[in-house]
């Protein structure tokens, strides 16, 4: 089994939007400045277009819904972003780049099973979930087949524990109409 990505690790951007995050990341800590640099990975939440509200959508105007099955990572919502951004802010002297993801991982299949199993509150009309590979659907870009990321340092620094992904989940749709 691949084991989470360090902030150690040599980056390798697949496409045009990692690879400009990877070039700011680069300026900032060229420019020898005091910074925090916080990398996450699938970021969901109860606004803006994201992957857990595309699908919640489509579990309401189609029966059978097919998903990538074999890309990997940390569902993280941005309430919880923003709470650990804040807990970063509120503490004098820290810096440095951490990665900032939710517990555990899971492919996008089973972040939208998950999903289709909890979220009751509005007419789902889809019935079946189908798993597909990343070469069977069509996407403008390229996205990593493993973008699991190691919180350990950020856990260490801050003296944290992340939430799983599914406790963020269950938040997030609680907020939500």
């Amino acid at each position: 089994m691949r084991q989470p990505c360090l902030e150690t690790d040599e980056p390798a951007p697949l496409n045009w939007y990692g690879e400009t995050k990877l070039r700011g990341e680069r300026v900032i800590q060229s420019s020898k400045c005091r910074h925090v640099i916080l990398r996450t990975s699938w970021v969901f939440g109860p606004r803006r277009d994201n992957f857990v509200l595309t699908m919640r959508r489509l579990f309401t105007e189609q029966e059978e819904v097919r998903v990538v099955d074999d890309q990997f990572g940390a569902p993280t919502s941005a309430p919880f972003v923003a709470q650990m951004t804040r807990m970063i802010v509120e503490r004098p002297g820290t810096e440095g780049l951490f990665h900032l993801t939710a517990a555990g991982h899971t492919s996008r299949f089973g972040l939208a099973s998950r999903l289709l199993e909890l979220d009751r509150r509005h007419e789902v009309i889809c019935r079946r979930l189908i798993p597909v590979s990343t070469a069977e659907m069509t996407r403008p870009a390229r996205r990593p087949a493993w973008s699991v990321l190691s919180c350990e340092k950020f856990e260490r620094t801050f003296g944290v524990k992340m939430t799983p992904w599914e406790d963020q989940l269950s938040e997030v749709l609680a907020s939500l109409p």
